[in-house]
């Protein structure tokens, strides 16, 4: 049974439609944080800017994860994202991917638990 934060809200076993729905949707907006949970272990978080999306994918509950990036980006943030509790970050575009790739990220994710490899991922338990 999967859990959706969206922003402020949380609905509790969403249908995948219901969960894709969401993320086209911030997607449209151009902002917002949405975590996807599966008690089993793995979850997804999406933090969306204008045109660029943080994507991280823990194994579990304190897991350092793996977070998308796009080596061919600059090292510099050109976009700001807000998070579900107002605060606003700058990432790296490197440190980030392109927003057109998150719906393929997410589907891949509700299908498999897995990370999608039409990005490459980091593994932040590791050095830089």
């Amino acid at each position: 049974m999967w859990v959706m934060h969206a922003g402020t809200d949380t609905v509790r076993a969403p249908s995948r439609d219901t969960m894709l729905r969401a993320i086209q949707a911030a997607t449209s907006h151009g902002q917002g944080e949405i975590w996807l949970e599966h008690p089993d272990g793995p979850a997804l978080g999406i933090v969306l800017g204008q045109t660029r999306a943080m994507v991280l994918r823990l194994e579990e509950a304190g897991d350092a994860g793996y977070h998308a990036v796009d080596l061919t980006a600059a090292p510099i943030p050109s976009d700001t994202y807000t998070l579900s509790n107002g605060q606003v970050d700058e990432y790296d575009d490197r440190d980030t991917v392109n927003a057109h790739h998150v719906l393929s990220i997410v589907d891949h994710f509700l299908a498999t638990g897995e990370r999608w490899t039409g990005v490459v991922w980091h593994n932040d338990g590791e050095d830089p």
